[in-house]
């Protein structure tokens, strides 16, 4: 098994002192140890993990369960494995939902740890079959994969990020800087508002396609090009 970089988010530091310990056993490398949300948002947008583990509950005023929902939306390729001691069942249902990598009771086993970390990594390093593009502004990253983005429309001095599982991402960026970020075999900029990716177009013409019943246009400009990378229709 490769090394793996691994954040601790834990507010009860004997725990992730111990947890730390267990890791270094097996050949892993822990990260800091975090208490808090904003720590652990600060540490990984310093420094990409291979795996977050995360108490449920942490210091200050936000949850481990809203720290796993902030890092699904902007990385949505990182491993979460929740630490808990609680049998609250309310609680426990709301982890499980968010659909964790895995899960993990206090106090931690060190055999349990490693299986649940290792096959939190593997599972996410083969659902992932492109690679991440990372997307920053300055105040935000986000890591997308190619199919997880339909189209990117531009809106004055920020872009939007049309994502199929996501939602909306909007990013103060140039449209032009996008889409030096992207494979050109996948996205066309057909309009110097929109860029789409052709997997997602459901019907097009000499004008415009279509995604998701939006129609968005093909400008004269960029015809050539897009005639390009299209098969014409009949």
């Amino acid at each position: 098994m490769q090394p793996l970089n691994i954040l601790i988010v834990e507010d009860e530091v004997l725990i992730g002192e111990t947890i730390k310990i267990y890791l270094r056993e097996r050949g892993h490398i822990p990260m800091e140890i975090v208490i808090s949300y904003e720590e652990a948002i600060r540490a990984i947008t310093m420094t990409l993990p291979d795996v977050v583990l995360v108490d449920i509950r942490l210091f200050g005023e936000k949850s481990g369960l809203e720290l796993a929902e902030t890092i699904q939306m902007q990385y949505p390729h990182l491993p979460i494995v929740f630490l808990t001691s609680q049998y609250d069942v309310r609680v426990s249902n709301k982890a499980l939902e968010l659909n964790p990598s895995g899960y993990l009771v206090k106090p931690v086993q060190k055999e349990s740890l490693w299986t649940t970390v290792e096959l939190a990594h593997n599972k996410k390093s083969n659902q992932n079959t492109s690679p991440a593009i990372r997307f920053a502004d300055g105040a935000k990253v986000f890591y997308l994969s190619a199919n997880q983005i339909k189209y990117i429309s531009s809106d004055h001095i920020y872009v939007v990020i049309h994502t199929s599982n996501s939602g909306e991402i909007t990013l103060r960026m140039s449209l032009t800087d996008v889409e030096g970020l992207l494979d050109n075999t996948t996205f066309i900029r057909c309009h110097r508002s929109f860029i789409v990716n052709k997997s997602y177009i459901s019907r097009y013409d000499t004008h415009s396609f279509v995604i998701d019943e939006i129609t968005i246009p093909i400008s004269r400009s960029n015809k050539s090009e897009v005639k390009k990378l299209m098969i014409e229709p009949d």
